[in-house]
């Protein structure tokens, strides 16, 4: 098919259009022999009939914003191209608000079956997927009927009204194994199809274990705190304008780049912005959740940019108890916090409700996972941070840290290593991990070069890597401290 629309359009912008007759197209495109009848075989027909549905389909999908659309008008070889462009405003320009904001997303099914009862369907599952997305705090998602988008014209129309960075379509198909949903997700402005993914539904709508499953990876790969490519494309646009960014967007873009390069001077910038937004806005909860989350990185790569650290994470928490206590990280923090002042069984109980809430962000997650590695029940703590990683491809390397150093506690050692290799963000745990890890496993030599290493660019390291534990729960901090016994001697 590919061949055949190829020889149809160079054949018309060449303007040979005695090439666009059967006979033609069929010696030339199709591999006929030159005595083809065109009046007795339909082949041509055919393939005429099948590419108009396919570019049917490929431009209510894939191809929604191309700006240049093929036509192949029936009972014609002669390819018409038609101009689909959109005067595409600048930015939507919000006005200063009192909220942080992120990317916000257009929730659109559409129903590609042949019976048109299953709109019911599809409406039914994004849905729920926009009230699950709701329990997020990084964007901001909408739910539009598909009666209302038909009648409009996206994204012109649609953002106008409802100022959507992203439309995200939620498309449902039928075939002989069942219904399949297909996910893609545009941006409103350079029409761009940032991520796509199908799933198979099988014939029955899906039950809550599997739309969950369902909802967490496309939670995961679009809208997570640091790899969701919605957020992560936003960023980049607004960055690429070269324009001053909106004060409400500041918060989330300078969060972008912290997790694009993992370094004290972007950890710097990400708690500057946090406490200047509570400066002006001190009920911003996306900046608490934010500043919160900056004590969580302090305590764990120790920049030693906020001290004192337990009295701001307990003023944060309280903050965020008193404006936002039905939002997980509300409680995922208030376990941390509780952690930090050796109050165990309070930390569990604020986990258990942080996952009530929300268990389907795969970053508030991951931070379940090394709360519970830090209240010893490193079991359950892996087995979050395993399902944090097998969810998608797209995840953050340092994941594998935790589960390095949980292999190293379980003694298979030869997996631990594996785990480290993993972990390139720039920072003394992953060479440090893998210089002991490869003393662990009787690697001398590569244990000695990564330490040299290390030497070189910490001449102090003697004392940070003792100041990286610094305030660990006991049992953690003599685990690592057992670890780094295996580093080369000077």
């Amino acid at each position: 098919m590919r061949k055949f629309l190829s020889y149809i359009v160079e054949a018309k912008l060449a303007g040979k259009l005695h090439l666009l007759t059967q006979s033609a197209i069929a010696v030339n495109a199709l591999g006929q022999s030159l005595d083809f009848a065109d009046v007795d075989n339909p082949l041509v027909r055919v393939h005429a009939g099948r590419l108009r549905k396919q570019l049917e389909e490929y431009y209510a999908t894939e191809g929604y914003f191309n700006t240049l659309r093929i036509n192949l008008p029936i009972g014609s070889y002669q390819p018409i191209f038609i101009a689909n462009g959109h005067n595409y405003p600048d930015l939507y320009k919000n006005h200063n608000s009192s909220l942080s904001l992120g990317p916000s997303l257009l929730c659109i099914p559409r129903n590609f079956t042949s019976d048109y009862n299953n709109w019911a369907f599809i409406a039914c599952l994004v849905r729920d997927y926009v009230i699950a997305l709701n329990r997020f705090s990084f964007s901001q998602t909408l739910f539009i009927d598909e009666v209302s988008t038909q009648q409009a014209n996206w994204p012109d129309d649609l953002r106008a009204q409802h100022q959507a960075d992203f439309g995200f379509f939620f498309d449902l198909y039928q075939n002989e194994q069942g219904f399949c949903l297909k996910v893609s997700l545009a941006h409103s402005v350079t029409t761009e199809i940032i991520w796509a993914y199908s799933v198979e539904l099988g014939h029955q709508y899906p039950n809550t274990l599997q739309s969950q499953a369902i909802f967490k990876r496309i939670a995961n790969d679009t809208v997570s705190y640091e790899r969701g490519l919605a957020n992560d494309y936003w960023a980049r646009y607004l960055l690429s304008l070269g324009k001053p960014i909106p004060p409400q967007y500041q918060l989330l873009i300078t969060l972008r780049q912290f997790s694009w390069n993992i370094c004290l001077e972007s950890f710097k910038a990400y708690v500057a912005v946090c406490e200047e937004r509570l400066n002006y806005f001190p009920h911003d909860i996306t900046a608490l959740i934010s500043y919160a989350d900056c004590c969580r990185i302090e305590y764990l790569l120790k920049y030693e940019v906020i001290s004192p650290l337990k009295e701001t994470l307990q003023h944060l928490v309280y903050r965020l108890q008193q404006l936002a206590p039905q939002n997980a990280y509300t409680q995922l923090y208030t376990a941390f916090s509780y952690l930090l002042n050796d109050e165990h069984n309070l930390a569990l109980e604020a986990l258990k409700k942080s996952q009530d809430i929300n268990p389907l962000d795969t970053h508030l997650n991951i931070l379940t996972g090394l709360m519970y590695m830090g209240l010893d029940q490193w079991e359950l703590g892996a087995n979050y941070i395993r399902d944090s990683i097998n969810i998608s491809p797209l995840y953050p390397d340092w994941y594998h840290l935790p589960l390095s150093v949980y292999e190293y506690r379980v003694g298979n050692y030869l997996e631990a290593i594996q785990q480290a290799k993993y972990v390139k963000f720039k920072h003394l745990w992953g060479p440090m991990l893998r210089s002991a890890l490869y003393g662990c496993n009787n690697a001398a030599e590569k244990s000695s070069r990564e330490y040299q290493t290390l030497l070189n660019e910490h001449p102090d390291l003697s004392k940070q890597h003792n100041l990286l534990t610094l305030d660990f729960p006991r049992k953690s901090h003599a685990l690592i401290s057992r670890l780094w016994a295996h580093l080369p001697k000077k």
